[in-house]
């Protein structure tokens, strides 16, 4: 059955959403399912890179994932890598490997804000689906048009597809029929959209679209960090 309908309201000329009931909670379950593999599979990749180079991977062996350069970068007074540091996580790479890492850190990111670097989302989502709630899932509008015909037919005044999770209500498109027209019986309203899953707008998500979310993530991984450690693997 749909997740959501949509209202046309003919006294106002409004079309608005509206959430016939809510996404299964398994689909958190799912989505943390995809999380989990991709960000394990970053550490797998550092364990095995340690061995390829004749180390002896440890429990401080995993892919860092950090936001700001100095929890990254903390030695203590000797010089040597603090524990739970980004240094401390790469000990045992090659000295190349360590610098390919580094280099991607969110910290570093100048296309946009770190916060929403893919690899922080999937640091925070992997990290709240493993360690306090399975993460929530709403509705979402991806695409969508509306357009007006008929012997009355005016103009679409305002069309803006909420963005993320969908809330009851939400105004999708305000119609403005020709004057002296009843947009009830003489305007014909014709809307088509594409359904979609946001996380929770409140969640490490921040009610960005799932799909487009994972595959950005499973974008980076495979054409920045993969092609930047290939050649120390091979």
């Amino acid at each position: 059955d749909p997740i959501f309908d949509f209202e046309p309201n003919p006294d106002d000329g409004v079309i608005r959403v509206r959430i016939k009931k809510q996404l299964p909670p398994e689909w958190g379950v799912i989505i943390g399912d995809c999380i989990y593999n991709l960000r394990s599979g970053l550490d797998h990749l550092v364990w095995v890179t340690v061995l390829k180079h004749g180390g002896t991977p440890t429990s401080s062996n995993e892919f860092p994932i950090f936001l700001k350069r100095d929890p990254h970068s903390k030695v203590d007074g000797k010089g040597k890598p603090t524990r739970g540091s980004g240094l401390a996580k790469v000990e045992g790479l090659p000295d190349g490997a360590k610098a390919c890492i580094e280099s991607l850190q969110p910290y570093n990111r100048k296309d946009g804000p770190p916060a929403l670097h893919p690899l922080w989302l999937l640091h925070e989502i992997s990290n709240h689906d493993k360690h306090r709630l399975v993460n929530i899932t709403h509705a979402a509008i991806t695409s969508g048009i509306v357009a007006i015909s008929g012997l009355g037919h005016g103009k679409v005044e305002r069309f803006a597809l909420p963005l993320g999770a969908l809330e009851d209500g939400a105004e999708v498109a305000r119609i403005r029929p020709m004057l002296g027209y009843d947009l009830e019986r003489q305007v014909q309203v014709n809307f088509k959209f594409t359904p979609g899953v946001a996380f929770d707008k409140e969640g490490p998500g921040r009610g960005l679209p799932v799909a487009d979310t994972i595959v950005a993530i499973q974008s980076f991984i495979e054409f920045q960090i993969l092609t930047c450690l290939t050649p120390f693997i091979k």
